[in-house]
């Protein structure tokens, strides 16, 4: 017999935003599950189920039909460490043609700087590959990928951002690359 959930959707973009109650019929196994994983992140039940339906809306459904997959750290690093530099960015520049464009095109329906921005934004946030900040002061923006994984990942992430960047017309003033982040002053 399936639980009743009762979850207010906030999605994360928009916490402002009026909620909505709405119930879901879920297995007691998977609100069981929910409310442990909520307990262990010391968060309400409700706003684990929102941030998951949010990922969802906001990447995953446009991300999904290229076949993205997740991946442990341990394997991105060992991968990382056997790929020669000019392979990864290489596989980065190839990479950066495909999924951010066709996400971006879909999501947003145009490609401008504005829309890269907001999927960096949103596609760092929610990969766990890397802490994302930024930084705006006066007439430019500082974007931070800090990380654990190697001065490749940063040449990865460099040249992923490449063909966004390209076509939005965004220009790089300076990229700063390091064992533990990337720093894109744009």
């Amino acid at each position: 017999m399936a639980d009743r959930i009762v979850v207010d959707v906030v999605p994360a973009k928009e916490r402002t935003e009026r909620t909505i109650s709405r119930s879901f019929r879920l297995s007691k196994s998977i609100l069981n599950g929910l409310e442990e994983d909520a307990n262990l992140q010391k968060i309400s039940t409700n706003a684990l189920v929102s941030k998951i339906l949010s990922d969802y809306v906001e990447l995953e459904r446009f991300s999904e039909p290229f076949g993205t997959i997740r991946v442990g750290r341990d394997t991105v690093r060992d991968f990382l460490e056997m790929v020669p530099e000019e392979g990864l960015k290489k596989a980065g520049l190839k990479a950066g043609k495909g999924l951010p464009i066709a996400v971006i095109s879909a999501k947003y329906g145009k490609i401008n700087a504005d829309s890269v921005l907001r999927f960096i934004r949103e596609y760092f946030g929610y990969s766990n590959l890397v802490r994302y900040s930024e930084k705006r002061q006066n007439d430019s923006m500082t974007i931070t990928f800090a990380h654990e994984l190697g001065l490749k990942l940063s040449f990865f992430i460099e040249a992923y951002l490449q063909p966004s960047f390209e076509i939005a017309n965004i220009k790089v003033k300076e990229s700063l690359k390091s064992d533990h982040a990337l720093m894109i002053s744009l």
